[in-house]
């Protein structure tokens, strides 16, 4: 795992890990964000991102560029999530053949996770005025070979999937709005 080269020091003043971040490029300060986002050390990315140059631009509206991020986001996130339980499906499936003494409670778990998280997906593409199957396609959405019998969904997942969901557009706005 990457480790910063430049790390605050007990008892170093904030001010002096600021300076020394000033020194580094764009690209080391991004790896060392990264790096602290999976430490989860807010106040070091904090600091970080602080440290980087900024600079003014001219570029799209902020509402088009929002929107865009947050249906990339949705879509993978939905994908990688989907895709994660589609694998845990045909694993249990697979498995199931081999073991008779398992009652495919995986197996049901998995399908309840995609049935749920796909009535989210529809609720959260209504909320957002998304093409769900533009959505899908970015997902690189496949439907799953198997048929349930039931409705596996859960009032308690589809509501969790929605606060999942519908945080790709909340996180991380793109750019500040400047007025001249």
């Amino acid at each position: 795992m990457f480790r910063p080269a430049v790390q605050q020091r007990a008892g170093q003043p904030r001010h002096l890990s600021n300076k020394l971040y000033k020194q580094l490029t764009s690209n080391e300060l991004a790896n060392l964000a990264i790096d602290a986002m999976v430490r989860l050390d807010f106040d070091e990315q904090e600091i970080i991102f602080n440290s980087v140059e900024r600079r003014i631009y001219k570029c799209v509206h902020e509402d088009y560029q929002n929107k865009v991020r947050g249906f990339e986001r949705l879509a993978l996130f939905y994908g990688v999530n989907y895709w994660m339980n589609h694998a845990t499906l045909m694993t249990a499936m697979y498995f199931s053949h081999a073991d008779t003494t398992n009652e495919d409670k995986t197996t049901i778990e998995a399908l309840s996770n995609i049935a749920s998280m796909e009535l989210a997906l529809i609720d959260v593409c209504k909320t957002k005025e998304l093409d769900i199957k533009a959505v899908k396609w970015l997902a690189i959405y496949q439907p799953l070979p198997v048929k349930s019998s039931s409705s596996l969904e859960t009032p308690e997942l589809i509501s969790e999937y929605s606060k999942l969901l519908s945080a790709c557009f909340k996180s991380g706005k793109v750019a500040e709005t400047v007025e001249y």
